[in-house]
């Protein structure tokens, strides 16, 4: 069921192509390598499912990789422009309540930490990930 789910996903995601995001696109790659593995999980071996994991782990890898890789440009880095900003402040108002909330220093240093650490994150994880 769950192979066949994943199969349905990516013919989605491709049937709105171009009009998809680029991580859109990694995840279908990743779907579909999963979907197979399940499909074909009655015969295959374990160093067939070694080799699954494998490849999942490679993509995600890339993927990582890649997205932090492509916001090393002055407009992401830039925190009061940068997506990573509003992100992160609106997760600090999803856990910590907007009154009364975190201390505006508290924000203030969250908002200008937030591109860095996206990056950070992005870059090391990529590495981690190929590196196991």
């Amino acid at each position: 069921a769950l192979a066949g789910f994943l199969a349905v996903r990516a013919a989605q995601t491709l049937a709105k192509a171009p009009f998809v995001w680029d991580s859109d696109v990694w995840s279908v790659h990743t779907d579909l390598v999963v979907a197979a593995w399940l499909a074909l999980r009655k015969t295959t071996t374990t160093t067939d499912d070694d080799r699954a994991w494998d490849a999942v782990r490679a993509q995600f890898a890339v993927f990582y990789f890649s997205a932090g890789f492509w916001k090393l440009n002055a407009h992401f880095v830039d925190a009061n422009a940068s997506c990573a900003t509003v992100f992160v402040v609106q997760l600090l108002a999803k856990f910590f309540g907007a009154s009364p909330g975190l201390p505006i220093g508290v924000l203030a240093a969250a908002k200008a930490a937030a591109p860095a650490l996206t990056l950070v994150i992005e870059l090391l994880t990529g590495g981690l990930l190929v590196a196991r």
